[in-house]
């Protein structure tokens, strides 16, 4: 599977810090949004703490998650390549910090560094591939089917220190826009998996008891065929 991101670059969050202009940001899990989509370009930033969701607004008013970063990570980076416009909304989905810095002292500094350039364009491709295999998923497989893949590909960034079992922070509606599916179905496949004991739903989390069980219902299960080319539910 391993589609869910999880880049961490070589820099840690004292250096970063050195950069002119750079300024830490704190947020909690009900903070507003670090940025919005469609907003001004002038910042690219890196996360200290804490884990920020990407989403990208989409005309009929629902949202789909494009995106999740991580300790280590950067986020905004359509700043660095001469985008003048946000690209999607950056929201804070657990309490921790992320280092804001101007995108020309960023490209600056990495143009100093020189080595740093290929942990840039590392994170890029990450996020890159995360889209393509969300396209993958949404385009040839069923709602059961992407459900497991992520649960799987989440509950491996998530997992506990011995990496068998995994509290994911996601909403069943952060759940339904990362696999393409409305609230109200994501919600009846979630308790169906949970009543096959393959996971255990929280207030504002979900709870994957064996990882190892979930990845395994996801190999033997036969992938199901979407119905329609793109699939916004099935």
């Amino acid at each position: 599977m391993n589609s869910v991101p999880a880049h961490t670059s070589c820099w840690g969050a004292n250096e970063v810090l050195r950069i002119p202009g750079a300024m830490r940001i704190r947020y909690g899990r009900n903070s507003p949004p670090v940025f919005e989509q469609a907003e001004d370009c002038q910042s690219v930033y890196f996360v200290e703490a804490g884990f920020v969701k990407l989403l990208r607004k989409i005309p009929d008013g629902l949202d789909a998650l494009t995106g999740l970063a991580g300790p280590g990570d950067l986020f905004g980076e359509e700043a660095l390549f001469g985008a003048s416009r946000r690209f999607c909304t950056a929201i804070p989905m657990l309490p921790g910090s992320a280092i804001s810095v101007p995108s020309p002292e960023f490209r600056a500094w990495v143009g100093e560094m020189g080595a740093a350039w290929p942990d840039v364009w590392k994170g890029a491709m990450q996020r890159q591939e995360f889209l393509l295999r969300k396209i993958e998923l949404l385009c040839t497989h069923d709602v059961e089917y992407r459900m497991l893949c992520w649960l799987g590909d989440l509950g491996a960034r998530f997992a506990d220190g011995e990496g068998c079992a995994a509290v994911l922070p996601l909403t069943q509606l952060d759940l339904a826009q990362l696999i393409g599916a409305t609230r109200e179905t994501t919600s009846t496949r979630l308790n169906l998996l949970a009543r096959r004991g393959l996971l255990q739903l929280r207030r504002g989390s979900i709870e994957i008891p064996s990882l190892e069980q979930l990845n395994r219902e996801a190999l033997l299960r036969p992938p199901g065929r979407a119905r329609r080319p793109v699939v916004a539910d099935s």
